[in-house]
Order: structure tokens, then C-alpha cells, then sequence
């Protein structure tokens, strides 16, 4: 029997009515029979499916898929059944038990008990394509956690991976009993409750009282795709018939789309013969000099990158300007976290992706930002923590 932990004790991103979903054997032993029929599901299906004809392994055998959030593993093992090689991923054991026994006999598939806002059991660059269906990615509570989920999505793909994510769409909430009233309110409520963001509805599902759901808008659903470093290549409406995309998807996509799918691809690798070359901006910083670096200024920065990853150049370029305009009062620099020597440093401060932002004032870490973030963002946080060390922003 698995102990109930209290509120505090919950995994990041996991509300206590979703903890509560995951610990029912009778939802776990009826979930594919509930789901059976659902078109949206079967649509996930159709779209993974082209998603991995178009993404083979690149030594030619058999694809890893990685399913973010597998509940019985329904998406993942007909694909597993046609020789790849499958990663179930889910916090419930209830749903991996289920996921176990309907795969034993196929030595292809892995089940792994893990949060997905924290997959450090699995090594960065094995997955050749990873899903998250059916709003799985909205269950996470909390905009920080959403992104940390797709930062690790980020770091598990290989690059030139893809990623698909099916999430609900926002506006549509205006077409439920009571929505044309309470969606326009939930727009505005955060400014009052801190606790609240756009997207945010609990309600009774299966038995679950106040079970958590967040919804998207598209816009949202882009930036935190491309702040977690990824390319965008789709954005789908889906149509409220639930057979497919949406028709016409020109006229009003926002207000008329059920939900949105996303597929996404991890930037190839930088070449060895330009990566080799290629340094951030920001000054390096070595395991040498490194506290005296952080005695000298009063606030720090520091990027940590590495060579093979894509993103580190455009992120690059927009720090140039902060850096720029913060030259005389924060100190930027650099931190390969390939180098051996400042593994345990990378570990303290953090960081599980590239690229990564650290804040330190007067010697000591603030925040670790990981992934990409907006240049309004990053502003924002570096005048916190310019404010944090008493120097006039």
C-alpha cells in the first residue's frame, strides 16, 4: 500500500487530486476499456504514428519512443508490438502495473515510475520521438513545471527528435455551462489570486473531486515549446468533432479548436568543426577562478552551455544585449558543463538542461533558470536580481 503523503510532501507539478487519481486500481484497471472508443485518442495515435515514419533511428534499427505520461502504455505498445523500442513513463504504479502485464511478453518496452518534471533517470539524447497525449502536459500544476516537463522532454530527445504534445485549448472553455461568464473572469483572476493561472479549472472527474486541469491558448502553447529550446514544425487545431484537425483553420482557430497539438523537432547538433570553435559571449569561467569570480562582483550570471547543443547560439544572441546593457553593474559569464572539473558545481546549481541561467548576489545562488526564456523575461529577472544586491537598476 502505498503511504498518503501530506500536501508538502507531494512531487512538484502533482496536486493532491491527481495523487488521489493515481492510486485508484479501479481506474487503472478500466482505463483502456473507458478510452476504447474516443476519437481524440485514436487521432493521437494517427499523428504519432506519422511523427515516427518520418523519424527514424539514425543507425537504421528500430526508433526509442519515449511516452510522457503512459498511463497503461495504450499509445506506446502497438508501436513496440512492430519492433521499436519503447520507454513507459508515468508516476502512477497502478497504471504501470497495467502497462507491465499487458507488455510482458515484449522485451522492447521499459516501464519507468518517474515525474516528468524531473527524468534525470533517463540519459540525455536516447529518444528518437517522445509524446505527451490527451492533456497529460496540463495535469502538471504550476507554469514552472509545465516548462521544466518540456525542458526534459528537450534533454531525453536526440537531436533532430521530435516531440508531439496534445493539450486542451483555453478559449474553448467559453462553450461550457456557465463558461462565457467564468472564462473571461479566469483571464483576470490571477491579478488577485497568485495562486491562480490562466488556464486553471478543477472539477469532479471519475470519482476525483477537484481534479486539476490546465488549458492552453496557442500562443502559450508556442513559447513554452520554443523556451524549452524546441522547433516548432506543427501547430494543429483540433476540430470540437473531435475527427481531426479543424476545418478552415484561418477563421477564428483559437475560439473554434477543442484543443492543440504540437509537433516539435530538437535543433540538429552543431557540427564538431563549427562547435569546437564556437564560445558563448559571456567569459569563461574555469573551476580555478571561480569562487574568487563570485567574491569579486556583487551580482553574477552565469550561462552554462555545451558545444553540441543547437540552441546555445540564438540564446546566445539574446543575452548580447542584456549583457550589454547590464555590463557595468552585472557581471555575465560562462560555464562549459562538459567540463569535468565544474560537474559538481552544475550539479549544486541545478542545472539539468541546456542552456541554463544561474543568479548569484554576493556569493550566493538566487535562481537557476533552465531553457529558454524571453528577452522581457530575462530582463525582468536580472533587474531582480540587481535589486537583490542593492545596485540601482
Amino acid at each position: 500500500m502505498t503511504k498518503t503523503p501530506t500536501d508538502w510532501q507531494l512531487p512538484p507539478g502533482v496536486t493532491r487530486s491527481l495523487w488521489d487519481y493515481f492510486q485508484r486500481d479501479a481506474i487503472a484497471e478500466d482505463y483502456d476499456a473507458y478510452f476504447e472508443h474516443h476519437a481524440l485518442l485514436q487521432l493521437d495515435q494517427r499523428l504519432v504514428e506519422s511523427v515516427v515514419e518520418k523519424t527514424p533511428a539514425l543507425d537504421g534499427g528500430p526508433a526509442t519512443l519515449a511516452d510522457l505520461g503512459c498511463g497503461t502504455a495504450r499509445a506506446l505498445i502497438p508501436f513496440v508490438e512492430r519492433g521499436h523500442q519503447g520507454l513507459a513513463i508515468d508516476l502512477s504504479w497502478k497504471m504501470l502495473g497495467v502497462a507491465r502485464r499487458k507488455s510482458k511478453r515484449l522485451s522492447g518496452m521499459q516501464c519507468l515510475r518517474a515525474n516528468l518534471v524531473d527524468l534525470g533517470a533517463v540519459k540525455p539524447g536516447v529518444v528518437d520521438v517522445a509524446f505527451c497525449l490527451f492533456s497529460t502536459l496540463g495535469m502538471i500544476r504550476g507554469s514552472e513545471h509545465r516548462a521544466a516537463a518540456l525542458n526534459e522532454a528537450f534533454r531525453i530527445l536526440r537531436p533532430g527528435g521530435r516531440l508531439v504534445v496534445h493539450v486542451h485549448n483555453f478559449w474553448f472553455n467559453l462553450y461550457d455551462p456557465g463558461g462565457w461568464r467564468r472564462t473571461p473572469l479566469d483571464v483576470v483572476r490571477p491579478l488577485w489570486n497568485g495562486s491562480f493561472e490562466r488556464g486553471d479549472r478543477y472539477f469532479y472527474y471519475r470519482g476525483v473531486p477537484n481534479m486539476f486541469l490546465h488549458s492552453f491558448t496557442a500562443g502559450e502553447l508556442t513559447r513554452l515549446t520554443q523556451q524549452a529550446g524546441l522547433v516548432l514544425e506543427e501547430l494543429i487545431p483540433l476540430a470540437s468533432t473531435y475527427d481531426g484537425p479543424l476545418r478552415s483553420p484561418q477563421f477564428g482557430a483559437s475560439l473554434r479548436a477543442i484543443g492543440w497539438i504540437v509537433v516539435a523537432r530538437k535543433p540538429e547538433a552543431v557540427p564538431a568543426s563549427e562547435s569546437d570553435h564556437w564560445r558563448p559571449g559571456s567569459l569563461p569561467v574555469t573551476a580555478a577562478d571561480l569562487d574568487a569570480t563570485l567574491a569579486t562582483h556583487p551580482v553574477t550570471v552565469i550561462h552554462f552551455w555545451a558545444s553540441w547543443n543547437g540552441v546555445e547560439r540564438p540564446f546566445d544572441a539574446e543575452l548580447r544585449p542584456l549583457r550589454e546593457e547590464w555590463s557595468d553593474r552585472v557581471a555575465f559569464r560562462s560555464v562549459d558543463v562538459d567540463d569535468p572539473a565544474l560537474a559538481e558545481f552544475c550539479r549544486t546549481c541545478e542545472v539539468t538542461n541546456v542552456p541554463a541561467l544561474a543568479g548569484f548576489v554576493r556569493g550566493q545562488r538566487v535562481e537557476t533558470l533552465v531553457g529558454r526564456r524571453s528577452t522581457q523575461d530575462l530582463r525582468s529577472w536580472i533587474e531582480r536580481l540587481a535589486a537583490q544586491g542593492q545596485i540601482p537598476g
